[in-house]
């Protein structure tokens, strides 16, 4: 029972004490007693706390004794890959909004869902528009798991599921309310939520678990006007969890099947983390500070694969972080020094075994061709010669180019 139901429900007893003109003030204690007892058990009886606690048992800091000015690109990337997608037969992409990688093929939301093979070659695609039930009409989220691609349709209020491997249709579920972003993985979904409570679920936490739609959730986590702030690159997907990044405290949260865990805490020496009085304000009027330079905050973008993560934050300026897991090794930096044909990773957009993902726009190509070029021809027993003639021969009617980048042990 809510707060206000046991405070009308209190009320109502009195009111009938009073209705009824008990004849003394003992007994009238005894009924307004009796009433509050009853209340109380029946809140003991009904209610239950929507939001589950937070595990804080693995939570690990990770500091940066400084950030440095460059890093060379060949100091810390072990391995690159480009993959040029094909754009033949209609495959060709718009805007990417999402991109993994599962079993060898590459899944890019745009406008619809693309499937690709890890040579850049056309599988499959759903991208049929319309109110039949295997049509789309914005794939708002999509994830992979035992076979199913699953594409969460928020205007349409359904996540489609298709099979992964050759894109057939298997069957909607239905929504009972819309959500921003729906991710499947082992044994749940995970749910992003609106800015606002809903029928589905009367709290006002950023992130559900579900089992299914059938009935309430059954975990809820991150409460809180400050985790309900949305900012862009706060919420990543791994395909097996989703990594939260507050953006404020610099604290990075790991959402899967077993429910919510404060996993990493990233400190700069030599910075300030934001005063919580500043937070407040910030949350309060919805603003974000871009001149204080002496304080650490932004924390966003944050992936993880087998071996490393990776992320941004505001020090002063835009920074990025390497954290190796293998050897416990961390590098902060604002900028990588790269050849004219190695494509630095500008933003990452996903993971995939030990590698990370990024895509690098036609236009950024382009933009860099007309510029300054690709540098000299390499010879072709260059390691890199495929990855320039890639980049040569890129045209402005192509597709994006999708990287992968492996970090070293530095």
């Amino acid at each position: 029972m809510a707060n206000y139901e046991l405070y009308e429900f209190i009320m109502g007893c009195a009111i009938l004490i009073t209705q009824n003109q008990l004849y003394s003030m003992t007994s009238t204690f005894k009924s307004l007693l009796i009433c509050l007892l009853t209340a109380l058990c029946i809140v003991g009886c009904n209610s239950s706390s929507p939001t589950n606690d937070i595990d804080d048992t693995d939570c690990k800091d990770i500091e940066f004794a400084e950030i440095k000015d460059s890093v060379c690109f060949n100091d810390i990337i072990d391995e690159y890959q480009y993959i040029s997608l094909s754009n033949i037969d209609g495959y060709m992409l718009g805007e990417i909004y999402q991109t993994i990688i599962s079993d060898g093929r590459i899944y890019i939301s745009s406008d619809g869902v693309f499937c690709f093979d890890m040579k850049g070659n056309p599988i499959f695609k759903v991208n049929e528009k319309g109110g039949k039930n295997s049509e789309i009409m914005k794939a708002s989220s999509i994830s992979v798991e035992d076979g199913i691609l699953y594409v969460h349709d928020e205007p349409k209020r359904v996540i489609h599921k298709y099979n992964s491997l050759d894109g057939t249709f298997i069957e909607n579920i239905s929504l009972p309310t819309a959500e921003k972003d729906i991710f499947k993985v082992k044994d749940c979904f995970i749910v992003e939520t609106m800015d606002a409570p809903s029928d589905f679920y009367k709290g006002n936490a950023r992130f559900l678990i579900c089992d299914d739609f059938s009935g309430k959730p059954q975990k809820e986590y991150l409460t809180g006007d400050i985790y309900r702030m949305s900012i862009f690159g706060q919420v990543t997907f791994n395909n097996t969890d989703v990594l939260f990044a507050d953006y404020f405290n610099n604290t990075i949260y790991k959402i899967d099947n077993n429910g919510c865990s404060r996993y990493y805490r990233i400190n700069i020496k030599n910075t300030t983390p934001l005063p919580p009085g500043l937070i407040d304000n910030m949350v309060k009027n919805k603003t974000l500070i871009t001149d204080e330079m002496k304080y650490q905050y932004g924390l966003v973008n944050v992936y993880e694969n087998q071996d490393c993560l990776v992320g941004e934050f505001q020090a002063g300026t835009m920074c990025y972080f390497v954290h190796n897991k293998k050897v416990d090794k961390s590098i902060a930096f604002k900028l990588y020094s790269s050849s004219n044909y190695q494509m630095s990773p500008y933003k990452f957009a996903g993971s995939y075994k030990d590698f990370f993902i990024a895509t690098i726009p036609t236009e950024t190509i382009m933009m860099l061709k007309e510029a300054i070029g690709f540098g000299e021809n390499l010879p072709y027993n260059h390691p890199d010669f495929e990855k320039q003639r890639i980049l040569m021969n890129h045209t402005n009617d192509d597709n994006p180019i999708i990287a992968l980048y492996k970090f070293k042990n530095f």
